[in-house]
């Protein structure tokens, strides 16, 4: 198995430099003569290094993440795709108009691992970390981490993680979790909204969803803070930080090369 991952993007580290190093196999930005092997491409990729792979009778994983959260995205070599990893189950149908080749397999984002430390939780608070154009508007005030060289060092600083994004149908669908894994990995509570990557980590009992306005999901939050619901939240985000850490991520891309050998 190799990994072929653009440069110099925060999906590049995640997607492919840390599972790549995880399984001891190799990470470059472009594909060499390698034949008749297992080849991961992330996110994006030259038309001509995906077909000079498939040529070189490589089998083609791609590894989609947000690409298709944005209009007038278009891959020309969708067609020569034989796995394709989702974020959720629920936007399967959409890729099957795209990828008409390939299966299609849900493996959720995953946490940074180089986050090492943990939030407290001595009072409510509240902050969002991401790309400021997904940033949500509310009447509460929170702090936002939106430069990528202070988001890794900052996520423990709030126990309370605004993980909303553009609101969008496609943004909806498609969208990672990646927020979600970043808050459960430091033990931190979450508000978002119903969307399927989120739900299908945190199932339908987590307490803290947008039903009706991000003001009110907030205020309900905070209300709760120490409370029953406050820690069945924590219990549920544990677990997800384990479902989305890079030991049992990375596992999936290697049950992935063992089918496909």
């Amino acid at each position: 198995m190799k990994f072929i991952a653009p440069r110099g993007f925060p999906s590049s580290v995640l997607r492919g430099e840390q599972i790549a190093r995880f399984l001891d196999v190799p990470c470059l930005d472009f594909i060499d003569d390698t034949q008749d092997d297992v080849i991961v491409f992330v996110k994006s990729a030259k038309p001509s290094d995906i077909q000079r792979a498939k040529n070189q009778g490589n089998l083609i994983i791609y590894d989609v993440l947000d690409f298709f959260c944005y209009p007038d995205r278009y891959l020309p070599w969708a067609h020569l795709v034989d796995v394709l990893i989702v974020p959720n189950s629920v936007c399967e149908p959409v890729y099957r108009a795209f990828f008409t080749n390939a299966r299609q397999v849900v493996i959720p984002h995953q946490w940074d691992s180089r986050i090492q430390l943990e939030a407290k939780h001595d009072k409510p608070r509240l902050g969002y970390v991401g790309a400021v154009f997904n940033m949500p508007s509310t009447n509460h005030l929170f702090e936002a981490v939106v430069e990528n060289d202070r988001m890794i060092s900052s996520a423990h600083l709030f126990n309370l993680h605004l993980c909303v994004t553009r609101r969008e149908d496609m943004a909806k669908l498609l969208k990672p979790a990646t927020k979600i894994a970043t808050a459960a990995a430091v033990g931190a509570c979450a508000i978002t909204h119903l969307d399927p990557s989120s739900m299908e980590l945190l199932g339908e009992e987590y307490p803290f969803y947008v039903h009706t306005t991000l003001d009110e999901a907030i205020s309900d939050a905070v209300k709760s803070f120490g409370g029953e619901r406050w820690m069945r939240a924590r219990r549920i985000m544990k677990d997800v930080r384990e479902k989305t850490s890079l030991r049992v991520i990375a596992e999936k891309y290697r049950q992935l090369e063992v089918a496909n050998a």
